[in-house]
């Protein structure tokens, strides 16, 4: 059975996208970014607390899984192990690109980890939102949100 095929409670126990967040922070020290001095995870994951009625915050407050600073730009990004990327996702990236580019020195998009290889891919928005119009159709995960509405996604070709 697939991760997004399992009940929510069943994959934040078994600590799905965990495996992600591990590779991708080792990736950043093998940049030689070290937090806290370069590079923070922002985001929280369901797996590091259990308050109750958590999802309203994450649909109320515009925060990225994680900030880095490399090169004189500050990069923020969302960390995906998964080539599905939620209807969600896109408008919280659409919202946070939208806020950044008015200063040239921040960039806003998609750490794509490959979970096989180990290895990490930067994503700007203005590629991942190209590969998310080349798309038409959504797809729908088989749950719903806490409102009753389908989840839709598109798997980009990462």
């Amino acid at each position: 059975m697939e991760h997004h095929e399992q009940e929510y409670h069943d994959r934040i126990n078994k600590g799905v996208g965990k495996d992600a967040e591990d590779i991708f922070e080792k990736h950043l020290e093998s940049l030689g970014l070290y937090s806290p001095k370069d590079w923070l995870k922002t985001g929280t994951s369901p797996w590091e607390h259990e308050i109750d009625l958590f999802w309203f915050y994450t649909d109320i407050v515009l925060v990225p899984d994680y900030i880095f600073n490399k090169n004189k730009k500050l990069y923020l990004t969302e960390v995906k192990g998964t080539k599905k990327i939620k209807e969600v996702d896109m408008d919280k990236l659409k919202q946070m690109h939208d806020k950044a580019k008015l200063f040239k020195q921040v960039e806003v998009g998609i750490s794509y980890v490959n979970l096989q290889t180990k290895k990490v891919k930067w994503y700007g928005y203005e590629q991942v939102e190209a590969m998310w119009n080349a798309i038409e159709e959504l797809q729908y995960y088989h749950e719903t949100d806490f409102k009753g509405n389908k989840k839709g996604y598109k798997e980009l070709p990462f």
